[in-house]
């Protein structure tokens, strides 16, 4: 208890309560006894009974203090600060009153000082009472209430992010192509799975305006160019000439309609070779290639693209 001997807290009070009993006592004996017109000897008589009767009720009243105390748990510094309040206001209230009455009825002095040293101990044995039930009286309950069981914390609801999985062979250049929770990447012969960012929003927002591109996409889309070569090879009789070239030119169309809706990324020039896009504000920057979603596509990119990390950008054929 930080050096504080409990023992010795206690006698000093206990103590201290006595000669505080004894001198109240003794001054409201005397006091009493001179009122009534004793001689110096009853004059002593009564101080010394009343003395003698305050240092019981000093006794009585610390004792009781300290024991309700101890129920209630508190500590020995506060039972120290609540006893002098409350020894205090009940012994001079106890002992007022019970002397008024006896005074009041016409008792003897030595009668008179008998009752307010009866006042006094029941009044500050009472006060003391109630002072520490309503100080202490909330950590007393709380120590006889059984505790509530033990609730386990609340678990998370969030799923871990899992880890990346590749797709595909290993190629002949050592690339690997991986499914992440950031998208599908390409991966040149070296680059660990743990370079995949774990968000790419911009990728994100980008894959989303492609595939919605794709969904809304009609022939109308087509430059004059792309749809005469079309028809050119429709007109040979060459239909798997056509289907290939109405493909590719699709994806052109497709990546027309998006480039005006990025115009933060920078854009490859058609024909020139090499991939798509790059957001240059990424750290480092990130390249995304605009592909269909089949294993054709994905390993002819993985082949011309052997050496360079992506994102593919991927919408249905």
């Amino acid at each position: 208890m930080n050096g504080i001997d409990p023992t010795g807290m206690f006698l000093a009070g206990l103590g201290i309560s006595i000669a505080v009993g004894a001198t109240i006592g003794g001054l409201v004996g005397g006091a009493v006894t001179a009122y009534y017109g004793g001689s110096a000897g009853d004059i002593l008589t009564g101080a010394a009974v009343g003395a003698g009767l305050g240092a019981l009720g000093g006794a009585i009243g610390f004792v009781s203090f300290a024991g309700v105390s101890a129920i209630a748990g508190l500590a020995l510094g506060e039972i120290a600060t609540f006893w002098v309040a409350t020894f205090l206001s009940g012994a001079i209230t106890g002992g007022t009153m019970n002397g008024l009455n006896a005074w009041w009825d016409g008792a003897d002095p030595e009668d008179i000082v008998w009752e307010i040293a009866e006042g006094g101990i029941v009044g500050a044995a009472s006060a003391g009472i109630f002072g520490i039930l309503f100080r202490g009286g909330g950590a007393a309950l709380s120590r006889l209430r059984p505790n509530p069981p033990a609730q386990a914390p609340p678990t998370s609801t969030i799923a871990p992010t899992p880890p990346p999985q590749q797709v595909g062979p290993n190629f002949r250049a050592g690339n690997r192509v991986y499914d992440a929770a950031s998208g599908r990447w390409h991966l040149p012969n070296g680059t660990p799975p743990s370079r995949i960012p774990a968000a790419d929003p911009v990728g994100d927002a980008l894959e989303t305006a492609v595939q919605n591109a794709r969904a809304n996409y009609t022939s109308s889309w087509l430059e004059s160019g792309e749809q005469r070569a079309i028809e050119a090879a429709q007109r040979a009789g060459d239909y798997g000439k056509a289907t290939v070239l109405e493909r590719m030119f699709r994806g052109w169309a497709i990546q027309r309609q998006v480039q005006r809706q990025f115009p933060q990324l920078t854009w490859a020039q058609r024909g020139q070779a090499g991939l798509d896009a790059c957001d240059v504000a990424a750290t480092p920057p990130i390249w995304y290639e605009i592909t269909t979603d089949t294993m054709s596509a994905l390993e002819s990119h993985a082949r011309r693209e052997a050496g360079n990390f992506f994102r593919f950008i991927i919408y249905s054929p």
